[in-house]
Parts: structure tokens; C-alpha cells; sequence
């Protein structure tokens, strides 16, 4: 009976991250024919929480994050009025909380198309999200889930520049265990939600992030934020 009593519960948390999820998704889908060059990071940033204000989130579930050009080499920035310029790369990290619980999730767009060094740092943080999605097994540990995201971007020539952990867990709290870091010995279990979110910070030129939130599945992971991970370009 306590089983049953826990998966129901289990069952009723992810249906609520998964909602949230979708709130986020549908926000950043209208956000992403609003945003345009010379608009300031701060009015992105005020955009963001208008929306979720207005839609069915109890509100964010944490403070956006909107970083341009030079400015998107620090992972968490805080948004100013700088301007938005052609050739920028904006990262974009935005959540929602839905009835307690959280959603998490962060895209990179290009203002204009993207030069070839912007291009190759972006489709090196797709490939290792994929490479950590595929990792994410029941019965892995975390450790081991960020050390192949590690990996491959050091044999990109680009492990200098991730400089923060791989993901980490969602529940009530937006950051929760288990943590995708060098330390943490935690075993993935089939209906942990958890994000996977490499970056690359190149100091005074560029910063790129990608971040889906996870369901843990036997077969296969559940990704459940859905806006596209093809290069957005505005």
C-alpha cells in the first residue's frame, strides 16, 4: 500500500514538472518572435516575467536569466541594458513553477545567423546534451552522466570552458539532487527528473547553453521542456 501510495505521488509530481514545462515551452515560443536586435537584455528579461505573470505558472521559479554577446561568457549573468547586436549569441535560462512544482530550461539564439566559431560552440553543447541524454540510464551515477558531457567537450578542444556542473535535479526547488558534478556518487533511478545543461563560456567573446529538463525512463528518457534545440535565429 505504501508503494502504491508513492508511485501515486511520484506520478503526480511529474505530471506537474511536465506541466510547467509546457508553460515554459509556450513562453519562450512567444518570446522568441518578440525578441530582435537593439532590443536591452533587461527588456527581455521584463518580457519574460510578463508572460509567465499572465499565464498559468504561479510565477518563475527563479529569476530569468538573458546574457548577450560578451556578456553570455558568465553563466549567470544579470541582465542589463546592453543592446542586442547582430552576430550575438543571447542565453536565455527561464523557468515556471506550476502548483509548487519547478521546470528549468535555457536556449541559446543567434541575432542574425551565427559565424562559423559561434556555430562550431553551439553544435558542440547539442552534441554533449545528446551524449548526457543518452548517459542518463537507471543505474548510472551522476558522476558518471557528467563525466562523458566533460569528455567530449574537452576533446572539442573546449573543457577549459565549461565550467559549471551538468545538470542537476528538479522537484519543488528548481536546483535539487541529484547534482551531474565530478563528486557526487548518486545513482540515477527510472522517475528522477533531472536537467542536462552544458555550456560553453569563452571569456570577452561568447557564452552558449542548452538545458532540457528529463524524466528517467526504463526504455527511453522523457525530454519535457519541447522548444527545438535547432539554432534559433531572430
Amino acid at each position: 500500500m505504501e508503494n502504491h501510495k508513492t508511485n501515486q505521488s511520484n506520478l503526480q509530481k511529474d505530471k506537474l514538472i511536465e506541466k510547467a514545462c509546457q508553460i515554459a515551452d509556450d513562453i519562450f515560443s512567444e518570446l522568441s518572435l518578440f525578441i530582435k536586435a537593439d532590443m536591452t537584455e533587461v527588456s527581455i528579461k521584463e518580457k519574460i516575467l510578463s508572460l509567465i505573470e499572465t499565464s498559468e505558472a504561479d510565477g518563475p521559479s527563479f529569476q530569468p536569466i538573458v546574457a548577450s554577446g560578451k556578456n553570455a561568457a558568465h553563466p549567470h549573468w544579470e541582465a542589463t541594458d546592453k543592446i542586442l547586436e547582430q552576430g550575438d549569441f543571447v542565453v536565455i535560462d527561464m523557468g515556471v513553477s506550476y502548483k509548487e512544482y519547478a521546470s528549468d530550461m535555457t536556449r541559446t539564439i543567434s541575432i542574425g545567423s551565427p559565424d562559423q566559431k559561434h556555430k562550431q560552440v553551439y553544435d558542440v553543447v547539442l552534441k554533449a546534451l545528446e551524449l548526457g541524454n543518452e548517459a542518463m540510464r537507471p543505474g548510472t551515477t551522476a558522476h558518471e552522466v557528467d563525466r562523458v558531457v566533460r569528455d567530449y567537450i574537452k576533446a572539442e578542444g573546449f573543457g577549459e570552458y565549461f565550467v559549471h556542473a551538468t545538470g542537476h535535479g528538479v522537484d519543488k526547488d528548481v536546483h535539487s539532487t541529484p547534482v551531474l558534478r565530478p563528486n557526487d556518487e548518486t545513482i540515477i533511478e527510472e522517475g528522477m527528473i533531472i536537467t542536462i545543461e552544458p555550456g560553453i563560456y569563452i571569456p570577452n567573446e561568447l557564452g552558449c547553453r542548452i538545458e532540457d529538463t528529463i524524466l528517467i525512463n526504463k526504455s527511453e528518457n522523457i525530454i519535457l521542456t519541447k522548444t527545438t534545440k535547432v539554432i534559433i535565429e531572430v
